[in-house]
């Protein structure tokens, strides 16, 4: 299709990330507030920084036992607060113009990927099938996931390219950019070592060469250095927290986590994987896998298509590991199915497109005529995906009901905007609701502490002054039915209660009340 005398034809594979760029165009200037509740976490840790400088645990937070560990690794934050510091604009603006760059940067990796592998035609068909899923309305989340899923792409292609060239130079720059996926987003990094692991295995079975672990020892090599570098560091530094970390665990240490398992299973059914993923690219990637072994193609094709279904096959495996026991959002892990899957399914595209270039209805190429109409849809899809207002509300579910947890509702900006001209910030607040509370402390700077005791009247008013608790806040759509209890405590920090008035302490008076929160003051010992 893309034969045309242009002065260079290989920039149409830019064409799917404009595309995607003024689809993330579309809810970013439609609200007012970056997507996702996960970006209010994000801004007040980069705010953490900017303020305290880099530390593992949250000065403006704190738990029963101390300040709450931050749990995310550092540079997206670092990224924005250095962008802030730059521009002076508000770190939440920031994040929001970040969207329909996010999504051109993700295409464009995925476009890029599928033109080096099969070409320009199945490069940008590989773009505009992630468009035609029903994932649009992820890729466009400013969230460090998304930056990472840009990256992640490219590394698993320099990986391929240096197992079919005689140098290593590309197993060390994939490698390098493994480390920036690990300072980025721990759980991305950890599927890309998943990925490029399986590959290899898969690899060295079917070839019968152990020959090919050499670049893979040398992929890994950046990344164990740095990790020992890291460890040599901290013992210098302070080889308690080594101790710490062998008696309990580098996520109970630094606090560090992945977003993909739970404490719950959160598992699809195949019906929702095709959903989201959609039946054009579904229908296209099996296409391209059958291309590839049914029509005597090279074997550099069938090895990339080996690469991209182990790919595929290993996510899906990951995604389903509730099968094993173990706790899973499965949701989380579609994306990184789609990326390899619309790879593949860009080939199918273009292998469709080939056949049907030489059949006509009307005059007109019916292989061209399949092009336009995915093409279309795709982008129809992109579209109505982002105009749709369901892309920009967020809700924690629990037994008890559904609540709104981005964007800000205006009670809670209310809320902000009280604490912001009336509140101490030597004071810390309790709130039933934890999600209000972060976009309290982000967009506030006021201290925050986890400690239920307070709401509910199970601690006296001098604990509540030693542990510099100041304000009590009660979210009134928290509430619950039951002849027998009075209040509920839920996953998320949200705290239920059958009757608000009843449960606030004595040595707790209302200083402000809208239509969804109600702010108590603890009053002195003297008063």
């Amino acid at each position: 299709m893309f034969n045309h005398k242009i002065v260079n034809k290989n920039l149409l594979i830019i064409i799917p990330s404009i595309i995607a760029f003024f689809i993330g165009l579309i809810p970013t200037l439609q609200y007012g507030w970056p997507l996702s509740w996960d970006i209010i976490h994000h801004v007040h840790i980069a705010e953490v920084y900017a303020q305290y400088g880099f530390t593992l645990t949250d000065p403006l937070i704190s738990l029963q036992n101390g300040p709450q560990k931050i749990g995310y690794v550092p540079l997206f934050h670092l990224f924005i607060a250095a962008i802030g510091y730059i521009t002076k604009i508000n770190y939440f603006q920031i994040a929001r113009c970040l969207q329909p760059l996010i999504a051109a940067g993700i295409v464009f990796s995925v476009s890029y990927v599928g033109y080096k592998f099969y070409g320009l035609t199945a490069g940008v068909s590989a773009g505009f099938l992630i468009l035609s899923s029903n994932l649009v309305n992820r890729i466009v989340l400013p969230i460090p996931e998304n930056i990472a899923l840009i990256i992640f792409p490219i590394a698993v292609y320099l990986f391929y390219i240096s197992l079919k060239r005689d140098t290593y130079k590309y197993a060390l720059i994939s490698g390098l950019l493994f480390i920036l996926m690990v300072l980025i987003h721990q759980s991305a990094a950890f599927l890309l070592f998943l990925t490029v692991t399986s590959f290899i295995i898969v690899k060295s079975i079917l070839s019968r060469d152990i020959y090919v672990f050499k670049k893979y020892l040398v992929w890994i090599l950046p990344p164990v250095c740095a990790a020992v570098i890291t460890l040599t560091a901290v013992l210098i530094l302070d080889s308690s927290i080594i101790h710490n970390i062998l008696q309990n665990g580098i996520g109970a240490v630094t606090g560090y986590k992945d977003s993909i398992s739970y404490n719950y299973n959160q598992p699809l059914d195949l019906i929702h994987y095709v959903w989201q993923l959609g039946i054009v690219a579904l229908l296209f990637a099996l296409i391209g896998a059958v291309a590839s072994y049914k029509l005597g193609l090279s074997k550099s094709v069938k090895d990339k298509t080996v690469l991209l279904v182990v790919w595929i096959v290993f996510m899906f495996i990951f995604s389903k590991i509730n099968w094993f026991g173990l706790n899973m959002i499965s949701y989380r892990v579609l994306i990184y199915i789609l990326i390899p899957l619309s790879i593949l399914g860009g080939f199918g595209l273009y292998q469709t497109y080939k056949w049907g270039k030489q059949k006509k209805i009307s005059n007109l190429p019916v292989g061209t005529l399949i092009l336009g109409i995915i093409f279309l849809f795709a982008t129809i899809n992109g579209v109505l995906i982002a105009s749709n207002p369901k892309i920009a509300t967020f809700g924690a579910q629990t037994e008890l009901g559904t609540i709104s947890i981005a964007p800000p509702s205006a009670s809670e900006i209310d809320l902000a905007d009280w604490f912001s001209k009336n509140g101490d910030k030597n004071k810390r607040v309790v709130i039933s609701n934890y999600y209000s509370g972060m976009f309290l402390v982000a967009d506030t700077g006021q201290p925050l502490s986890r400690d239920n005791k307070a709401l509910i009247g199970k601690i006296n008013q001098s604990s509540l002054i030693k542990e510099n608790i100041g304000y009590i806040v009660y979210d009134k759509r928290l509430k619950f039915s039951s002849s027998n209890l009075t209040y509920r405590t839920q996953p998320g920090g949200l705290v239920y209660f059958t009757n608000i008035s009843q449960i606030i302490p004595k040595y707790a008076k209302i200083v402000y009340e809208n239509n969804d929160f109600v702010v108590c003051k603890v009053q002195t010992a003297k008063t």
